[in-house]
Parts: C-alpha cells; structure tokens; sequence
C-alpha cells in the first residue's frame, strides 16, 4: 500500500468514527470507496484538498454536520426506476401468484419513497392487496414520506393514465391520493445490522449491496433468508455482481435479477 493511500484509509477511519459519535451511524459496514465517494467531492467543493482538513472544518461546524449526515444516505430514486422489472413483477403476481390476494413488500432502502409508491401502485394495477414498508436509516426522509409533494418532473417517468390516476393536482406540485399512501409504511432501520420484518412475500434491496463490504452483505442476505416466505423474491439492482447461494435462491430473470427463495437455512 503506498503513502498516499495509506494517508487516505487513515482519513476514512478518522471520519466514519466522527460520524458515528455524532449521527449514530455506523459505516464500518460500507466500503471505504463509498465513504470517500460521498464526502471528497463535498471536501473539494468547499475548497479543502482531503478529508483531514474537510474533518476539521467538520467539527466546527454545525450546519456542515447537518449536511454530512444527509450525505450518508444515497437519494437516487425516482417512479418506475427500470420499468422493466415492474412490468416482470406484474407478470409474475399474475401467473405464478395468482391464487395470493395479500403480499407484504419491503423496499429497503426505500430513500424518498419513489419505489415504495411505485409497488403500491404495482399491486393495485394488478388488483392485488399489499402493505409496502418502506425502510431506511435516514429518519428525516421518512418523517415526511407521506406529506410529500412532486413536481412535473418528478413524474416524467410516468405515464399521464398513470399521474391521473395516482396523484392529485395541486398548481404546480401534486401529491399521491390516499389509496396508495394508506399502503406504503415507513420504518426506520440500519440494514446493515437488521432486518425488521417477517413473513416478507417480495423484498426489493436494489443498488445496496454494491456499497457494502462482503462480510456485510452475507450478514444481509442471511437476515433476508430468515425473513422472507418460501417462494418470496428478492429483486436487486440490475448493475449488482452479487453471488447467491443456488441451494436457496433459484434464478427468475439473472438479467432483471430476479431472484425466488426456495428454502433452506432460516
């Protein structure tokens, strides 16, 4: 390892220990790449040349701090987000879930809520009961999930059947009706430590794991394992390399990953 890097894993250490002692989170589950991802660039706008200085500035800094709690959590999200793999999840409820009429759904994280939403309204197109909890470590977010309004471009996703059907307008901004808000439930968890459900029917955990050391993402996968039904799926993100254990998992769509739970270690 050289100098520099060695310098750089030292500043890395030195600010999630920061974090830690003032947000409570613990991101020695996430690779130092992420961390540095999410805070150089912050460091380098604010005109500081790495993070030790960026720290500094940091624990001086009330309005700072409040700002790299924000920059914790990942907010990449919006309705619809490769539609494809809700169009394969609709197929699916209908062929191989048709005698099912309530499934319980988890978006984790859910971020600021555009999935979540998104699969209440998935179910309701496919004329299927749903409670969809929406999980994150970000409570700010989730305090204000259901109150929230969108623009016009918030909704470019969508088709016009769809923004009518779904969301009220109010001038400028709109907001989702109350038939899908009433099926999204927001709850507050650090899933890199626990899963907090059971009895889950369909688990989206997209673009997670590629954050994640591989220590942690076993961990999760097995919280996983030991909360969702048998014949339950898991979808990841389309852009994640993730190994899964074939004697428990079997593959739906490896392109949509797309994955069943078929028993096994619970």
């Amino acid at each position: 390892m050289t100098q520099i890097k060695e310098n750089q894993q030292i500043e890395i250490e030195k600010l999630k220990k920061f974090i830690k002692d003032d947000a409570g989170f613990d991101l020695d589950n996430y690779k130092d790449e992420f961390v540095k991802r999410r805070f150089l660039p912050r460091a380098l706008s604010l005109g500081f040349m790495n993070l030790t200085d960026y720290l500094c500035f940091l624990q001086k800094n009330d309005k700072e701090r409040e700002i790299a709690r924000k920059k914790i959590f990942v907010t990449t999200t919006e309705f619809f987000r490769n539609r494809e793999v809700f169009e394969a999840l609709k197929k699916l409820i209908v062929s191989d879930y048709k005698n099912a009429n309530y499934f319980n759904v988890v978006s984790a994280p859910c971020s600021t809520g555009e999935e979540a939403f998104t699969l209440a309204m998935v179910f309701d197109e496919v004329q299927k009961e749903c409670a969809v909890f929406g999980a994150d470590g970000n409570f700010s977010v989730l305090k204000s999930l259901k109150k929230r309004k969108f623009t016009q471009k918030n909704l470019s996703p969508l088709y016009k059947n769809e923004i009518k059907r779904y969301f009220n307008e109010e001038g400028n901004l709109f907001s989702l009706k109350e038939d899908i808000l009433s099926r999204v439930f927001p709850v507050q968890a650090d899933l890199t430590k626990n899963f907090p459900f059971r009895g889950a029917d369909i688990v989206f955990m997209r673009n997670f794991f590629i954050y994640l050391k591989e220590k942690t993402f076993l961990k999760c996968i097995e919280n996983v394992e030991r909360s969702i039904k048998k014949g339950g799926l898991l979808v990841l993100g389309k852009v994640e390399r993730v190994e899964l254990d074939k004697s428990v998992w079997e593959t739906i769509d490896l392109n949509l990953k797309i994955f069943r739970f078929v028993g096994g270690k619970k």
